[in-house]
């Protein structure tokens, strides 16, 4: 098998100092932190009352409500994230693309909670009865689903990777 030059063509970025490539480059060279008290739940009964969650993002800037509904925060991430990566990439004309030669390497350490809690709440809540889990449950709480996702919308039939870490790379194998 032999290497094959790949290129980066694209950069997209939702972060707890950012959400863009551009707010979080400069956020980063300002040497700000994403550190603050955790918002997103009560933490009276926690110990740790902080966190770096990402802050200012209104998912109806993006999406709309039937489309939310199949999205779990995570995968709005993922979505915006992507969205920019191509603006990025200036790829945005892709009638003259080779879409085999063009992929999606999607990574994150963990995705799907918010869709898991409100399942299991739900679960419990309807007196344990399946039939109040949503068929959108496992769609919404598979991670390595994005890279698939991210493709799908794009068109892209290249390489498709997901691993585990905190990056979305739309990739052009060189010519």
């Amino acid at each position: 098998m032999s290497l094959q030059r790949v290129v980066i063509t694209g950069l997209g970025a939702i972060t707890p100092i950012g959400n863009s490539v551009a707010d979080f480059w400069n956020q980063l060279i300002d040497g700000k932190s994403g550190c603050a008290n955790i918002t997103s739940f009560d933490t009276s009964l926690f110990r740790t009352k902080f966190a770096c969650e990402v802050k200012n993002f209104n998912a109806l800037d993006f999406f709309d409500k039937k489309e939310l509904k199949k999205l779990d925060l995570f995968s709005q991430f993922a979505h915006v994230a992507a969205d920019e990566a191509i603006k990025d990439s200036n790829l945005l004309e892709f009638a003259d693309l080779n879409k085999k030669k063009i992929g999606v390497l999607f990574t994150s350490g963990f995705g799907g909670l918010n869709t898991f809690e409100e399942e299991a709440f739900q679960y419990y809540q309807n007196g344990k009865n399946p039939r109040y889990i949503s068929p959108f449950f496992i769609p919404r709480t598979l991670i390595n689903l994005m890279s698939g996702n991210i493709s799908i919308k794009y068109g892209f039939k290249g390489m498709n990777f997901f691993s585990g870490c905190c990056v979305c790379i739309i990739i052009k194998c060189a010519d």
